[in-house]
């Protein structure tokens, strides 16, 4: 229903440009184990978005480990390290279901051709073409103004605390990683 109804490929929760659908879906906890519970998970307008929206997701410093890694079984696994889910048999069920569909053939793609392609599709993500750098304190412009008018705080072009503040919040309500800066994934999300 996911992929049908919502283009939504991977399962990824929050919202996609504001766009969200209410699902149950099962959660593991250690202290609670496994719960039904009712989350919002990524509309996207297409399956292209989607695989673009992983692919930003995977820029996450969490992710790092994953991008260029040539063996599968490695892959998953970096992807259950990382978080991705919280069923503790993610990487192996990720990896049966890549044995049985043979999925393994399209291995082999070289790493550089790997990392530029994923560069090349994040720059693309944004509706707002990505400045290039990582705004943080002490950027100022019409790039901060942006984000400012994004985050919902005065627009003044000068990235201080308070907008590091403002971002820091808009990181946390969209699952990126939390630093107070914008750089391209928190950019593409955002625009």
């Amino acid at each position: 229903m996911l992929a049908v109804r919502d283009s939504n490929l991977f399962g990824i929760k929050g919202a996609y440009r504001g766009q969200s659908d209410q699902l149950t879906t099962s959660e593991y906890d250690a202290k609670n184990g496994w719960r039904k519970i009712v989350a919002p998970f990524r509309k996207y307008p297409n399956i292209y978005a989607s695989v673009l929206d992983l692919v930003a997701l995977y820029q996450l410093p969490r992710y790092r480990t994953v991008i260029g890694e040539m063996d599968y079984k490695k892959a998953a696994q970096a992807i259950q390290d990382a978080g991705f889910a919280t069923d503790a048999n993610y990487a192996a069920k990720l990896i049966t279901t890549i044995q049985v569909n043979d999925l393994q053939r399209f291995d082999g793609k070289k790493v550089n051709t790997v990392k530029k392609t994923v560069k090349q599709v994040t720059s693309r993500l944004a509706i707002v073409p990505y400045p290039g750098r990582v705004l943080s304190i002490g950027s100022t412009g019409k790039d901060v103004q942006r984000i400012q008018n994004a985050v919902g705080i005065q627009a003044d072009g000068i990235y201080g605390p308070q907008t590091a503040a403002a971002v820091r919040a808009y990181q946390r309500r969209h699952r990126l990683d939390v630093d107070g800066q914008v750089g391209p994934v928190t950019w593409a999300i955002m625009f």
